[in-house]
């Protein structure tokens, strides 16, 4: 019983901490794009060359897309994760923060907003970045230790859980057979097979393996 009971609240502490990690995604990417967005109107009405204001700007546009990449993943947005499945996973969203808040942290002298003085905007500039840093890291190495699984409380969660890994599973085999126009279904050494809702032909190997840890 009591070793039940460290268990459960081993887990509760690990989705507190998830929950807690997913806020703090979510204000500092919210936070960085608004810094980024005042970069490109600071870059644009700026007086550098044209062409290194355009290269400028779209590396800036670069980084706002990719933060906005990490509010969609935060927000377990099904039509985003379909599209690019290695944020689905921790150990890829924590790269693409940890990408983010290495360039925002690079970035942020060229900042300089005049409502603020120069010591609260470093001020928030570092929480930002160093806080997107932490989080990407965390969930590297949580993902590498396999921890996610601990979140899943309920055989329910886990249920729906590996449903939705299932059909993000589906999802990319379909894609790889529209690319190489192949006509046969994917087998696997003829293991047994199984059919997803939409009609997608999923291995019982797959349906096991596709509970990624990460």
């Amino acid at each position: 019983m009591e070793g039940g009971g460290e268990k459960k609240v081993g887990v509760r502490g690990v989705k507190l901490l998830v929950y807690v990690m997913k806020l703090a995604a979510v204000v500092t990417s919210v936070l960085v794009v608004a810094c980024y967005l005042f970069l490109i109107k600071q870059t644009v009405m700026g007086d550098s060359v044209i062409l290194a204001k355009v290269m400028n700007v779209l590396s800036q546009v670069f980084y706002v897309l990719f933060c906005i990449g990490v509010l969609l993943t935060e927000m377990n947005m099904e039509f985003f994760l379909f599209e690019f499945s290695f944020m689905y996973t921790w150990p890829g969203r924590g790269i693409v923060q940890i990408f983010i808040a290495v360039d925002f942290l690079d970035s942020k002298e060229q900042i300089n907003t005049q409502q603020l003085s120069s010591s609260t905007q470093d001020l928030i500039t570092e929480i930002c970045g160093y806080a997107l840093l932490t989080v990407g890291f965390m969930y590297l190495l949580m993902g590498v230790l396999c921890v996610r699984r601990l979140t899943d409380s309920t055989e329910d969660q886990r249920q729906r859980r590996l449903e939705f890994e299932k059909r993000l599973h589906s999802h990319q085999k379909k894609k790889v057979q529209k690319d190489t126009a192949a006509d046969e279904p994917y087998d696997d050494d003829g293991l047994g097979i199984d059919e997803t809702d939409d009609g997608m032909q999923v291995t019982k190997q797959d349906t096991e393996a596709i509970g990624v840890c990460w």
